[in-house]
C-alpha cells in the first residue's frame, strides 16, 4: 500500500452506465483511497441496492484527499450543495448534510405511495401507528379549561366554531362571537391595532390579571377585561 495514501480521509466519485452518479466521503480509522471499491464500497445503502439492480459502477474515481476527516467532510458538504445533488434525478445522493445523520429526501418521495418508498409490509404497520394514534387522540377526556384553550389555540381569532367571549369595557359588557370581532371593536375604540388587541384578549382569556411589560400597551391592558361565555 501506498504510505502517501495511509489513514488519507477521501472523497470520491461513482458513475454507472445510465447516467446515475453517487458523490461520497470517506473517512474512518485508516481509511486509504486505495480501498475503494476493492474493500470499501460505500456506506449508503441506496449505492448498494442501486448495484443489487444495475451492476458496478463504470467509473470509480478518488476526487481529493485530506489530511482530516472534518476536512473531508466539509467538502463533500460544498461539493453537493453546489450540484443540488439531493433534489438532482440522476443523484443517488439523499442529503447533503456533511456526511451524518442521512435523511431521504421528501423530494424524492412526492407523487409516491407509503408502498412505493417502504414496501408493503412497513406500509402496513406505519398506517396501523397512525390509526392508533388517532384513536387515542379522539378518546382524550378534556377539561373545561383544556378545551378552551385548544379551541382558542385553533380558532385564528376568527373561526366562527371558535368559542364566544365577553369583554368589559367601563363597565358595560359586549357580546362577541369571535375574538376577532372582539379585537375590532377594541381597535375601533383605542386605535390600536388588530393584532395587538387579538394579543391582549387572548392573554386576558389565559390570566384575567397579567398585564404587558410594553409602556405603549399598557393602557390597552388596563381599559377592559375578557372571559368566555
Amino acid at each position: 500500500m501506498s504510505t502517501c495514501f495511509y489513514h488519507k480521509p477521501y472523497t470520491y466519485l461513482l458513475k454507472w452506465h445510465t447516467g446515475a452518479w453517487y458523490y461520497g466521503v470517506r473517512y474512518a480509522k485508516d481509511c486509504s483511497p486505495e480501498d475503494l471499491w476493492k474493500t470499501y464500497f460505500t456506506s449508503s445503502k441506496h449505492v448498494k441496492k442501486y448495484v443489487e439492480k444495475e451492476g458496478n459502477p463504470t467509473l470509480i474515481q478518488v476526487r481529493r484527499v485530506f489530511e482530516t476527516a472534518d476536512e473531508a467532510r466539509l467538502w463533500e458538504h460544498k461539493v453537493l450543495r453546489r450540484l443540488r445533488a439531493v433534489t438532482r434525478s440522476d443523484s443517488l445522493n439523499q442529503t447533503d448534510n456533511k456526511a451524518i445523520n442521512p435523511l431521504v429526501s421528501s423530494i424524492k418521495k412526492k407523487g409516491k405511495t407509503y408502498e412505493e418508498i417502504y414496501g408493503f409490509e412497513r406500509a402496513q404497520e406505519l398506517r396501523r401507528k397512525r390509526k392508533e394514534s388517532n384513536s387515542r387522540r379522539n378518546r382524550i377526556n378534556w377539561s373545561d379549561e383544556a378545551r378552551k384553550k385548544a379551541v382558542l389555540r385553533n380558532s385564528g381569532g376568527n373561526n366562527p366554531r371558535a368559542l364566544k367571549v365577553f369583554l368589559e369595557i367601563n363597565h358595560i359588557q359586549y357580546k362577541f362571537e369571535t375574538i376577532k370581532a372582539a379585537a375590532n371593536h377594541l381597535s375601533s375604540v383605542y386605535g390600536y391595532k388588530i393584532s395587538t388587541c387579538v394579543s391582549a384578549i387572548r392573554t386576558k382569556l389565559d390570566n384575567p390579571t397579567k398585564t404587558t411589560d410594553k409602556k405603549a400597551f399598557q393602557p390597552l391592558y388596563e381599559c377592559f377585561s375578557a372571559r368566555y361565555v
